[in-house]
Order: structure tokens, then C-alpha cells, then sequence
């Protein structure tokens, strides 16, 4: 696996400034581990209390049933992530106003604890209209009440920029736009698929740990064949050496061009594609 600084360099400058930000990239792209992995790197390096939250359960309903809920999942969340003296305090005393629940949540936290807290709201896309209109409403105004406790950084993760969302607030539909509530954001991350280079890295990787070699013109197939979309990378790779019906299981075996179209054709049989 890549360093999720090597996929997106700017991500850790934009956590050390402070700063609002947006990942957006197609599906299946990797996302969510490389936030995830970001997350638990930047915590165990003891810089900052880092958690990655879903909001793909929430994706249904109004601020006043969903915001508790959200909380809950927080909580929950940051209890397995986090060692006690950096856990949030419980959810029960901060839900009696939901339309400003998340912000003094996150207020009571960030002033709780010794670490900067950073935020990674995975799977944005997931929510829409009044919940995501609070949501994104409530981080503006903890954002623009700082120096008072709040969370150092906090990145939107879903498919597309938050200004490009259609939110059904009226009879009318109309954009975020350049009025977000989100305008406070400093910059936009797009992921890509991986480069040559990259696929060659992570497949060198495998030798490191096993043993067991790519020829040249294997990883040169492996690129040509999923163009470096990171799920097809490792599906082939899978495939071809650690499936239980993997093409090549002896490690002294090396992986040839013909193993990655075999592996290939076994992908489109299966219709992993």
C-alpha cells in the first residue's frame, strides 16, 4: 500500500494549516483507506486525536432525527479509535438542540482533550438537503468562532466537490454554489488512478514481503490492462498471487504477462470488473 501522502502530498500541509478542505474522486478509487490509514497514522504519531467517520447511515431523514444519531456514531467511533484521555465526552447532554448539536459536540471535545482534533467526513456524497445543509452550517460556525476549541482540520470525502451538490431546500432546486456554508474551505483534492510507476511500487511490494517476482513485462500488462485504477490494480494482484485460487501460489514462481491475462480473463468471467 502507497503512503497516503504519496497519493495526495498537499494533505498534510493543509492539516498543519489549519485549514477546511474537500477529497473528491470517482469510485473505487481508495478513498476511504487512505483516509482511514491517514487517520490512525496521524494519531499514533501523537500530533493529533484523527477520525474517519462515514455519513453513509445517515443519509436519510431531518436534522432534528439525524444529528443525535450522528453523534452517537461519532462517539461510538472515536471510543474504539482513541485511547480514554482523547475519547469525546458522551452524546446525552448535547442533543436537546439538534440544529447546533454537532457544533457544541465538537466544541466540548476539541476543548476536552490535549491533541488538535481533524475530521474526515467520509461519504458525503451520501447526505443531502437539510442534514447536509446543518451539518456544513454547524462546521462553518465552530470554523469562524476559532480560537475557541474546535477542530483543527476537517475534510469533506466523497465523489465530487460539496459546491457541485444539488440540495432540496425549497420547491426550487438550487446549488451550494459560491454561498456554501462551506465556502470556508482553502482547497479541493482530486484523486486519480495510479501512474506506472506506482503500480510498479506496489507490486515491488509484494516481492519485498514474499519473495516472489513481476517480470517487467507482467506490470507493464497489469497497467496496460486496468490503467492504473487502484480496485483493479489489487483485484489482478489478488488474483494472480494471494486468492485462494490464485494463478501463481508458489513463491518461487515468477508472475508473467501470461499470468495477468489469465488473471484477467478470470476477472471477466467473474465479473469482478
Amino acid at each position: 500500500m502507497l503512503p497516503p501522502e504519496e497519493r495526495l502530498p498537499q494533505i498534510r500541509e493543509l492539516i498543519a494549516g489549519k485549514h477546511y478542505f474537500i477529497i473528491h474522486a470517482p469510485r473505487q478509487i481508495g478513498k476511504t483507506t487512505l483516509i482511514r490509514n491517514l487517520s490512525r497514522s496521524l494519531t499514533a504519531e501523537g500530533k493529533y486525536a484523527a477520525l474517519t467517520i462515514s455519513l453513509e447511515s445517515f443519509m436519510e431523514g431531518e436534522p432534528e432525527s439525524v444529528m443525535p444519531q450522528l453523534l452517537k456514531g461519532l462517539w461510538s467511533d472515536a471510543k474504539y479509535a482513541f485511547p480514554a484521555e482523547l475519547q469525546p465526552p458522551k452524546v446525552g447532554e448535547f442533543v436537546d438542540d439538534p440544529l447546533i448539536a454537532l457544533r457544541e459536540y465538537l466544541f466540548a471535545w476539541s476543548g476536552s482533550i490535549r491533541l488538535p482534533v481533524v475530521l474526515f467526513l467520509d461519504e458525503a456524497d451520501s447526505v443531502t438537503g437539510p442534514v447536509l445543509l446543518s451539518i456544513l452550517r454547524q462546521l462553518r460556525d465552530g470554523y469562524t468562532a476559532r480560537p475557541k476549541p474546535f477542530p483543527q482540520s476537517v475534510a469533506l470525502v466523497g465523489l465530487k466537490d460539496v459546491r457541485d451538490y444539488k440540495i432540496q431546500v425549497r420547491p426550487d432546486t438550487e446549488t451550494l454554489g459560491t454561498s456554501s456554508p462551506f465556502n470556508i474551505k482553502v482547497e479541493s483534492l482530486t484523486m486519480g488512478n495510479f501512474g506506472r510507476e506506482e503500480v510498479a511500487r506496489l507490486l515491488h511490494q509484494h516481492t519485498e514481503e514474499t519473495g516472489q517476482r513481476f517480470e517487467p513485462d507482467a506490470m507493464e500488462e497489469i497497467f496496460h490492462q486496468t490503467g492504473g485504477q487502484p480496485w483493479l490494480v489489487n483485484a489482478l494482484a489478488n488474483q494472480l498471487t494471494t486468492h485462494y485460487s490464485a494463478i501463481v501460489k508458489d513463491r518461487a514462481v515468477p508472475v508473467t504477462r501470461e499470468h495477468v491475462l489469465t488473471a484477467k480473463e478470470i476477472l471477466i468471467e467473474r465479473r469482478d470488473t
